[in-house]
């Protein structure tokens, strides 16, 4: 372990920001109470202090240089849990949700969807009926699809009439948890809009300078042919613009294993800045032009950040290239993890909640592998020619990021991209030529828009890159799917990983012997959590606006029951449906009954009861599901037997009256409910959980008879029939 410990002492920004990370991840399960965090303030003056008398002491006993370290830690573990409590904290209630009226600045140009527009507003006035106060934060403000308006300039000031609306999570297993998303980027809010007489810019008002960069990035796209193949790829590679990209193409990308290049990070932005270092030839003899050449990266760099819309894997990049740029003007070789860890501590500082994005685990996990596991992979060629080790370099490359991140896309994307070394090998050239191109031409595609060689020339490329990723995705077994992690399986992964990298790099036998304990350990580890995954039991409604469904899993097996008009076909409810069976574990069985396919078709455990009403058991549990059906029936159905769960959905009838319902049953009001009918069960059950506001709901079936409403948690323990 002496190797290990004399790299870490030569790695001293590890011990800030690992204790730091730490602490930040520990803060996740901490309520935020105020008397705690004024106690973690406490005990973090006191290890400050005690710290700073040893410095001015300087005691050179073994004993309190041990307890010196151990505080060090414990300040920056305790710093970490602090900031990840404050973090968290709750974001001020503007008690919207109602109709009004918003004004503010457009922050990006208008994206197109199926049946509507979205544009993302920096919001800054608020007024309605009764109240009207500044505010500051951001917006998603949805228009028809058919509005006409002016065109939409970043840094304009409009004003919006409509309906505001809580950004809420669907709440359906396994889901992205949207809603957390979207708040630490400061949105909170939905604005839906009508009409385009509700939507109008303010005329007098000069676009606002701090959105030149987004102005210059869709003055570029603008003059790009969106009919041409290449748009939507050249715009996401280059400029961070998603919003051409179709399914399909995501797809293709996603099982080649080459999204990352349609995510502007660190791979875009290392290639940027060795071009600029390349152009860039000043006297590296002079201060004034190594200090010039400086100060020109940066700026490039961080305008190049700017246009991309500072996204997080940007932003993250940049300042990690900006620290290696500075440091390579002082002319001093900097040690890499240094200055990964401190981008990682600058970022984590400004936004604690980085730590939870996958795309930050992932950038920092696949640095990690380049720079410790590639090395010793290119020590078993470094004999070859040279021209043979330029592709093993690519390949070493490749291979050690996907190593390094293996654990997190499988946890994160249950899918692993079989061809990943083809598709880094061919596409990744073709990725750096239209990186360097787009350098070279962007003072001309700023300027000069009109001129269409250059962009002609760009989008030729990126069709050549279209058409390299869908033969790749089209080649047999080009993706294993459904592989699900346990998030301690997935440590466990990472733990073996960190050990071999070890093993590769001081070559001892410690290092094999903790790998083996650790291959052990992960091992059982994923056996219990089979075990366990296995001992489940448990029901979900899930929340769609074009379907009920209902999917039931109990020992590794799973049957799910899909009620869905044959005319309203939701894609993402089958894209839904494909990924239950990673969820929660592996399922090894999985029926699917689609209910209104055939409205005779019955089994064991559906069957069709009247127009309008279908009857479920699954797991002991008897759900009724009643759409498009007469109060007759309704009331005659719930009156003949006992139901513990009772769904309703679209088209069910006005209630003239309130039916005699089972006692204790727990009443659920789907997605795919329309406004008026949501009021009127709302008027008509004081207890009815309505997807729309709450979200899913999930029942967990025990064997204790106790029946609890927690919906406000989503989570609803029922009685088991035996």
């Amino acid at each position: 372990m002496r190797g290990f410990i004399f790299d870490l002492r030569k790695t001293p920004v590890a011990r800030v920001v690992l204790p730091f990370a730490a602490g930040l991840i520990m803060s996740f399960g901490l309520e935020h109470d105020k008397a705690e965090t004024w106690l973690l303030f406490g005990i973090m003056f006191l290890l400050l202090v005690v710290s700073s008398a040893h410095l001015l002491v300087r005691i050179k006993s073994g004993i309190f240089n041990t307890l010196f370290s151990t505080g060090t830690i414990l300040f920056f573990l305790l710093n970490g849990t602090i900031f990840g409590n404050m973090s968290d904290a709750d974001f001020p209630d503007y008690q919207l949700g109602k109709k009004g009226f918003v004004v503010g600045k457009i922050m990006d140009g208008p994206v197109e969807k199926e049946y509507s527009v979205a544009v993302q507003v920096e919001a800054l006035y608020y007024s309605d009926d009764s109240t009207s106060f500044s505010m500051k934060e951001n917006m998603q403000v949805w228009l028809m699809s058919d509005t006409v308006m002016p065109e939409m300039i970043p840094g304009k000031t409009w004003i919006f009439a409509g309906e505001i609306k809580e950004i809420v999570n669907r709440g359906n297993p396994g889901e992205f948890d949207y809603k957390r998303y979207m708040q630490r980027q400061n949105f909170r809010y939905n604005l839906f809009v009508s009409s385009s007489g509700h939507a109008l810019p303010i005329e007098g008002l000069h676009p606002d300078p701090a959105y030149l960069p987004q102005r210059i990035r869709m003055k570029i796209i603008s003059n790009w042919d969106p009919d041409h193949a290449g748009t939507a790829i050249l715009s996401a590679i280059t400029l961070g613009y998603k919003s051409f990209l179709d399914r399909e193409t995501k797809t293709a990308f996603s099982n080649a294993g080459a999204m990352h290049l349609l995510a502007v990070s660190g791979l875009h932005v290392g290639m940027v800045w060795m071009i600029l270092d390349l152009l860039l030839k000043f006297p590296k003899s002079s201060r004034f032009w190594r200090t010039l050449k400086l100060l020109m990266i940066l700026f490039i760099l961080w305008f190049y950040a700017a246009i991309t819309g500072f996204s997080v894997s940007v932003t993250r990049s940049v300042t990690m290239f900006s620290l290696v740029a500075f440091s390579r003007t002082l002319n001093r070789q900097s040690n890499i993890f240094n200055t990964l860890l401190l981008s990682a501590m600058i970022l984590l500082v400004l936004d604690p909640g980085r730590i939870r994005e996958p795309g930050f685990q992932l950038s920092y996990m696949a640095v990690f592998g380049i720079v410790t596991i590639q090395p010793g992979i290119a020590e078993l060629y470094r004999s070859w020619k040279k021209p043979l080790k330029k592709v093993m370099d690519l390949i070493a490359v490749s291979i050690a990021a996907q190593l390094s991140t293996l654990p997190l896309v499988l946890l994160y994307f249950h899918q692993f991209p079989v061809w990943f070394i083809l598709t880094n090998i061919t596409a990744i050239p073709i990725v750096s030529l239209l990186l360097g191109a787009f350098v070279l031409f962007s003072p001309f595609l700023i300027m000069v828009p009109e001129c269409a060689l250059f962009s002609s020339l760009l989008l030729n490329v990126a069709g050549m890159l279209d058409l390299l990723i869908r033969y790749i995705s089209s080649l047999p077994y080009a993706v294993i799917r459904d592989v699900p992690l346990h998030p301690l399986v997935a440590f466990g992964v990472m733990a073996i990983i960190i050990s071999f990298v070890g093993l590769l790099i001081y070559k001892r036998v410690a290092y094999l012997l903790i790998l083996a304990f650790l291959i052990a350990v992960t091992t059982g580890l994923s056996s219990a959590v089979a075990r366990s995954m296995h001992e489940k039991e448990f029901l979900d409604i899930c929340n769609f606006s074009s379907a009920s469904v209902i999917t039931y899993y109990s020992g590794s097996a799973r049957t799910t029951y899909v009620l869905q008009e044959e005319s309203a076909k939701d894609p993402y409810v089958g894209d839904f449906i494909s990924s239950l069976n990673r969820i929660p574990g592996k399922v090894f069985h999985h029926t699917v009954s689609y209910l209104g396919m055939d409205e005779n078709a019955s089994d064991h455990c559906s069957f069709r009861i009247a127009d309008g009403l279908w009857g479920i058991s699954a797991g002991g549990i008897g759900i009724l599901l009643a759409g498009d059906c007469s109060e007759t029936d309704f009331s005659a159905v719930v009156g003949a037997e006992r139901w513990e769960v009772i769904v309703f959905r679209s088209g069910f009838p006005w209630l003239s009256s309130v039916p005699e319902l089972p006692t204790g049953a727990i009443l659920v009001g789907d997605g795919t409910l329309k406004r008026h009918e949501v009021r009127s069960l709302e008027k008509h059950f004081d207890n009815i959980h309505i997807m729309r506001k709450k979200g899913a709901v999930k029942i967990e079936l025990t064997t204790v008879l106790l029946r609890k409403n927690a919906f406000d948690n989503l989570s609803i323990s029922a009685p088991r029939k035996k």
